[in-house]
């Protein structure tokens, strides 16, 4: 995914997250994943296959385009945005203060950013199934440290897209109203922290550090350990 210029926000994210002492980093790295994945979804059944070559050829031969759309409305926002800085607030203070100045009522949309970001890779800003996508895309080029966003195609995301679809339109969790839309939003609003935290450590010779603690929340949270995976128009594969 693409890597715009450095802004105000990211600086701050990033100095919340890289100027703590070392246990507290790694606590602001794991405080960074979706609350409704905490409590509701199954990462297991999410992600399950993930990588096998059987499991990426059925995903893709039966996905299509799978959809769980929702209308990202300004209340659902600032939901989202409150509910993310309320979740940080015991674990890394300074993160949720610099999430709610840049994103709180009047500020940054986190949204609008999300949108000029995914740009180009035939992705939607409505759509959950997207959003996840997107977001574990950037989380393999992070910690594959591949920075050249021309490296990864359309058809690379729409392979990973395939994958996910089928898994999340299958969860009983994402049946209940609202579901869609708040896994949908938290994905985004966690792409645009993520990938601000990554442009950030890339300018402050931090990136060694910032890569590490992405791993470990990917595989901790998703049980994807993605050193270990490639990424073609299939989607992920095993190395």
């Amino acid at each position: 995914m693409k890597i715009p210029s450095l802004s105000v926000w990211h600086q701050k994210l990033l100095l919340a997250l890289l100027l703590a002492p070392p246990a507290v980093q790694a606590q602001g790295y794991m405080s960074m994943a979706p609350t409704m994945f905490s409590t509701q979804l199954s990462f297991s059944a999410v992600t399950a296959g993930i990588g096998n070559d059987a499991a990426s050829t059925k995903s893709s031969k039966t996905a299509g385009r799978t959809s769980l759309s929702y209308t990202p409305t300004p209340d659902l926002k600032q939901k989202t945005v409150q509910g993310y800085v309320d979740r940080l607030k015991t674990k890394n203070p300074a993160a949720s203060q610099a999430v709610a100045t840049n994103f709180g009522p009047g500020k940054y949309d986190y949204g609008t950013i999300y949108q000029g970001l995914i740009k180009g890779y035939n992705l939607r800003d409505n759509d959950a199934v997207d959003a996840m996508t997107a977001y574990m895309v950037l989380g393999w080029m992070i910690v594959n440290n591949v920075q050249n966003d021309q490296a990864v195609t359309a058809a690379m995301v729409q392979g990973v897209r395939a994958q996910l679809a089928p898994r999340l339109s299958q969860s009983p969790q994402l049946t209940t109203p609202g579901a869609a839309a708040q896994l949908g939003e938290e994905m985004k609003l966690q792409f645009v922290v993520v990938q601000g935290g990554w442009r950030s450590a890339i300018k402050e010779n931090a990136l060694p550090a910032y890569r590490q603690g992405i791993a470990a929340l990917l595989k901790n949270q998703y049980g994807l350990d993605m050193a270990a995976l490639a990424l073609n128009d299939a989607g992920f594969a095993k190395k």
